[in-house]
C-alpha cells in the first residue's frame, strides 16, 4: 500500500503542472485558484480548543476559516467552518525551564516550562454553510454541509505533535496547563470524504498524506491561527476532459503534419 501511495503521489506531482495554470476551482460555492504557489492555504479567522494536562486527556475544537491563498472572500454568501476531535495524548514530556525575564515570555509565575505533546487518533471535518452565522459557538461551525473530513496520516508516528512553553512554578513543580504562553502544532491529513474529496485526494504531502496542517497558540501567539495546506486538482471529469482536448491538439498536429 505505501507503494502504490508512492506512485500516487508521483503521477500528482505530475499532474501538479496543470494545476499551476488551472483555472479557480469552486466546490459548494468554495472558490480557490490553485496556481496559487501553495496551491491551497486555508488560514483560520477564529479557533477554540480543550486545554491537554494529563496522558488520556482528548483534544478537541472548532473554528472557522478566514481566508483561502490569502483572499478572504473565497466563499460569496457562505462560510466555511471546521471541527476537529479525538486526538487522545498518548505522550507528554517537559524540557528546560526558563525564566520569563530573561526570554521575554510574560507568565504569571514568571517561569515558564517546554512540554511536548504526542497524540493517538483524532478526525477533522470542514463544513460549509450557506446561511452564515458562525457566533464562535460549536453548534455554528457544523451545521452546514460536509464540505471535506480527514483523519490522520501516522506516518510521523503520532497523528498530531505540539510543542509550547506552559507557565510553570518552580517551588511547586507545578505546570500551568491553562496558561500557554505559545505553542506550534503539526499534523498531516488524509482525506476521506466530502464534497471537495475528488480535489484534495492527491497524496502530495510528506507520507502520502493529502493535507499538511500547522497551528499557532497561546496568549503571545498573534493571533491563534490553524493553516491547511494542500496540493489540490480539479476533479477527476474535468481532467477527463482536459485529456480529451489534448487528444485532440495531438491529432491535429499530425494532420498539420501529414
Amino acid at each position: 500500500m505505501k507503494q502504490l501511495k508512492t506512485l500516487i503521489g508521483a503521477s500528482v506531482l505530475a499532474l501538479s503542472a496543470f494545476a499551476a495554470n488551472a483555472a479557480p476551482i469552486n466546490v459548494n460555492g468554495v472558490t480557490w485558484d490553485p496556481s496559487h504557489p501553495l496551491s491551497f492555504a486555508a488560514d483560520t479567522d477564529f479557533f477554540t480548543q480543550s486545554i491537554i494536562a494529563n496522558p488520556g486527556d482528548t483534544l478537541s475544537g472548532w473554528g472557522n476559516i478566514g481566508s483561502i491563498n490569502a483572499n478572504s472572500s473565497f466563499c460569496a454568501g457562505c462560510e466555511l467552518t471546521f471541527e476537529f476531535g479525538g486526538f487522545t495524548t498518548t505522550n507528554i514530556t517537559t524540557g528546560q525551564v526558563r525564566n520569563t525575564g530573561a526570554n521575554a515570555l510574560n507568565s504569571s509565575t514568571g517561569w515558564v516550562i517546554e512540554v511536548d505533546f504526542e497524540f493517538a487518533g483524532g478526525f477533522a471535518n470542514l463544513w460549509v454553510d450557506h446561511s452564515p452565522n458562525f457566533d464562535g459557538s460549536f453548534a455554528s461551525s457544523t451545521d452546514g454541509s460536509l464540505w471535506l473530513s480527514a483523519v490522520p496520516n501516522m506516518g510521523t508516528g503520532a497523528s498530531l505533535l505540539a510543542s509550547a512553553w506552559i507557565a510553570y512554578n518552580p517551588v511547586t513543580s507545578t505546570i500551568l496547563f491553562n496558561e500557554i504562553i505559545i505553542g506550534d502544532g503539526y499534523a498531516l491529513l488524509d482525506v476521506t470524504g466530502g464534497a471537495a474529496f475528488a480535489n484534495f485526494d492527491t497524496n502530495a504531502q510528506l507520507f502520502g498524506a493529502d493535507i499538511r496542517v500547522t497551528s499557532q497558540f497561546g496568549t503571545r501567539a498573534t493571533p491563534d491561527n490553524i493553516i491547511m495546506n494542500a496540493v489540490t486538482v480539479p476533479e477527476p471529469a474535468s481532467l477527463a476532459i482536459l485529456g480529451l482536448g489534448l487528444l485532440g491538439m495531438g491529432a491535429l498536429s499530425r494532420r498539420r503534419k501529414a
